[in-house]
């Protein structure tokens, strides 16, 4: 087989891999996503953003102001964007888009640690991260149209870190990931461990003589620790949230035990979901391979992992397994997947540790994602369900008593009723709460002038269509990937075993 057709077969693989998590995302969006803004959202959202945005006043300092400990300027001006591009606030619209931006990921994530793997394992690979991308166990956020900053910090942390991890420092592609680091940080605060897990990287490849131990590559780390500096100043500290944090070691301990040993939430947990990694930073450190290789990416990602683990079992203490942050656990398996499928070909132990790690561990997230995960998430619907004629009924009245002794989404009943009852917010509000006296948006502010309003709504309209047209899609490219690429591994088979092919057969007849 040409390189050509194996070129044309992974893009197959890859493809497959896009539309079937996109299918996954959009699905759950069809039957758990909610047109009603959701907590933060009012005010992050309609009050500091997209009402100032529409009426012209929105100021830059705002898109970096803070909210929570964070500055969510990428978030920030992707909201912009689809506001540009559906002429209005669509949340549903939103959603779908960071459903694209997490199957884009998933691509470019299996393609560097697909590198880890011999080719023949590769497409195993592409399997189990479209499985364990898929399941629904951070679905608010995937249901919560601003929270694309955690995909923002995942995407720019990790290219960052392979920067870092292969190219010497102070190079045009280490400055780069100085810039994928900066992005992170404005996309959320745990980025500030993006650096320090460059510098320890660093360190250990020079301690290995992977990387010189010279006078440009220590420069490399007084940088690094700068940027470290820098963002941990710039980090806003907020007052009240004390609550939130570990006040004790043990305190600190059990909640790292939690998220670092889901699904298996015990100390011995924690040692059964990540000894493909700890075997892999063994393993890597007594091989040392060339800087560029892609192991030194793959400790880099173990190490961020964890740093975020410990970075939540600190500051999120009192709920650790909150859906928001098993993010960190989902991007975990596929790399410790590469890791099993990187070794079980040629050792049997490997091959019988890693199948019963593979099995455990990825179907009891499945099962946890599809039982309690899904379940928790109908609860938000239903509870949104509840509120939107609550909303709609005070826009439409005014009566604040509509709010009052309501359990809302939003905290503050008073603070709620005040966004509301801005006539800006008012005229940006989605069609489906949005008051019949509410004017209009001024489409000439808009440098989109929306549009192209009418064609998402009309596949807002039609998201099951496009989720089943996906779903087909995927399914072509994935047949049409393993007859590609499972040709040439019959070739290769063949010929290795000494079995003359068709044209052979032809050529000696």
């Amino acid at each position: 087989m040409s390189d050509d057709e194996k070129s044309f077969g992974w893009t197959a693989a890859y493809l497959a891999l896009f539309l079937t998590i996109l299918t996954s995302r959009l699905f759950l969006i069809i039957t758990h996503g909610h047109p009603l803004p959701f907590s933060d959202e009012w005010d992050a959202g309609a009050a500091g953003l997209y009402a100032p945005y529409a009426a012209g006043t929105l100021r830059f300092e705002q898109l970096l102001s803070a909210h929570n400990e964070h500055r969510f300027l990428t978030s920030r001006l992707l909201g912009l964007l689809t506001f540009e591009l559906a002429g209005g606030w669509l949340p549903r619209f939103q959603m779908v888009v960071n459903a694209m931006i997490f199957s884009g990921f998933a691509v470019w994530s299996t393609a560097t640690l697909g590198r880890m793997v011999r080719p023949q394992a590769r497409l195993a690979l592409v399997f189990l991260t479209g499985l364990a991308f898929s399941l629904p166990i951070d679905f608010e956020v995937s249901l919560m149209g601003m929270n694309a900053h955690v995909y923002f910090l995942i995407i720019f942390s990790l290219a960052a870190l392979k920067h870092f991890s292969r190219a010497d420092a102070l190079t045009p592609s280490w400055w780069l990931g100085i810039v994928w680091s900066g992005l992170a940080f404005l996309s959320m605060s745990s980025a500030v461990a993006t650096p320090p897990i460059g510098i320890i990287v660093t360190v250990i490849q020079m301690l290995v003589a992977a990387r010189p131990a010279n006078l440009r590559n220590f420069a490399g780390l007084a940088v690094l620790g700068a940027v470290t500096a820098l963002m941990v100043s710039f980090v806003p500290t907020i007052d009240g949230h004390d609550f939130y944090r570990a006040h004790s070691l043990w305190e600190f301990l059990v909640a790292l035990m939690a998220i670092a040993a889901l699904p298996l939430i015990s100390p011995l947990g924690v040692l059964f979901v990540h000894w493909p990694l700890l075997v892999h930073v063994i393993e890597t450190l007594r091989k040392r391979p060339a800087m560029a290789r892609v192991e030194w990416f793959g400790i880099a990602m173990a190490g961020w992992i964890a740093a975020q683990m410990i970075s939540v079992a600190i500051f999120r203490a009192p709920t650790p397994l909150s859906p928001r942050y098993l993010d960190f656990v989902v991007i975990a398996l596929p790399l410790s997947a590469a890791v099993v499928l990187r070794y079980a070909p040629v050792n049997r132990g490997w091959l019988i540790a890693g199948s019963l790690w593979l099995f455990v561990v990825v179907s009891t997230t499945s099962v946890l994602s599809y039982a309690a995960t899904l379940r928790e998430a109908g609860h938000r619907h239903a509870k949104l369900d509840r509120e939107q004629p609550l909303i709609t009924g005070f826009l439409a009245t005014g009566d604040a008593a509509l709010l009052a002794h309501a359990t809302l989404s939003y905290p503050r009943a008073d603070a709620l009723a005040a966004t509301l009852s801005d006539p800006d917010v008012r005229s940006i509000l989605p069609p489906e709460i949005r008051p019949p006296d509410a004017r209009e948006i001024d489409a000439n502010r808009l440098l989109l002038k929306g549009g192209f309003r009418s064609q998402i709504e009309a596949i807002l309209g039609n998201l099951l269509t496009v989720a089943v047209v996906a779903a087909c899609l995927a399914a072509s490219f994935a047949m049409l990937a393993m007859l590609r690429l499972g040709a040439a591994s019959t070739r290769r088979w063949d010929e290795a075993a000494g079995t003359p092919r068709a044209s052979d057969s032809r050529q000696h007849g």
